[in-house]
């Protein structure tokens, strides 16, 4: 058995947005936490610069796993900038003068199980940050702010292998996840593996904000059965 460590981060709000591909004036999101977006979060915490070298450390020794317990849906906003951009011709246009519209998604009513796998002594020095942080921790954009505390439990230790703790792990706020006469429920993950086939560019580079390194990723699927207890709904 492998003796695997994991802090858990649970990501609950109104809004989420987890940038992938966006360029120029389109900031898109992701349908997941990125990797990059849980290593800024955890550097907010700790109060670590934008572009230094420890996030590259962060990024190099944890390893990030996503359960979806609520799939988002997108909600794409219009915004003005008022702080010069560069154009296509490689100058710069003064937004304080032309206001250049943005044009942002985001995620509403999603929630996240993140499962960060790492060195023990390491997981419990985030877990600390996490519990007084050094500056406000937003789920990927500033105006994104968490409905409930992001980190509550302490790491666990030898927990063997990551899919099953990720699938046998508690699911909260069921009541926002079940519908009425629902009996299964399907949840997706994504675990890091370096013998995954899917490839995401979404590891932090500290050298700027738009320097991403790939990973290896893979996806899975569980379901969970639904039932009644005392009028209220349990997964069993």
């Amino acid at each position: 058995m492998v003796n695997t460590s994991v802090l858990k981060l649970y990501l609950d709000g109104p809004l989420q947005s987890y940038g992938r591909y966006s360029k120029w004036d389109t900031r898109d999101s992701g349908y997941f936490p990125s990797k990059s977006a849980i290593v800024g979060m955890i550097g907010c915490a700790m109060g670590v610069e934008r572009n230094d070298s420890y996030l590259d450390f962060l990024a190099d020794n944890l390893s990030v796993n996503v359960r979806i317990d609520r799939n988002g849906r997108p909600l794409e906003d219009l915004q003005t900038v008022n702080s010069s951009v560069y154009m296509a011709s490689g100058g710069l246009k003064d937004g304080g003068k032309y206001h250049p519209l943005f044009n942002k998604i985001y995620i509403q009513d999603a929630i996240f199980t993140v499962f960060i796998v790492g060195e023990i002594e390491l997981l419990k020095n985030i877990f600390n940050a996490f519990q007084n942080p050094k500056w406000p921790v937003y789920l990927g954009r500033k105006s994104c702010v968490p409905t409930s505390p992001i980190c509550i439990e302490e790491p666990y230790e030898n927990i063997g292998d990551i899919e099953n703790f990720i699938k046998s792990s508690p699911i909260y706020n069921i009541e926002r996840i079940v519908t009425k006469n629902m009996e299964n429920v399907y949840f997706q993950y994504i675990v890091e593996d370096i013998m995954g086939n899917i490839v995401s560019f979404d590891n932090l580079d500290s050298r700027g904000q738009k320097y991403y390194k790939g990973r290896n990723i893979k996806k899975g699927v569980f379901t969970k059965k639904v039932k009644k207890v005392d009028g209220n709904y349990v997964f069993e």
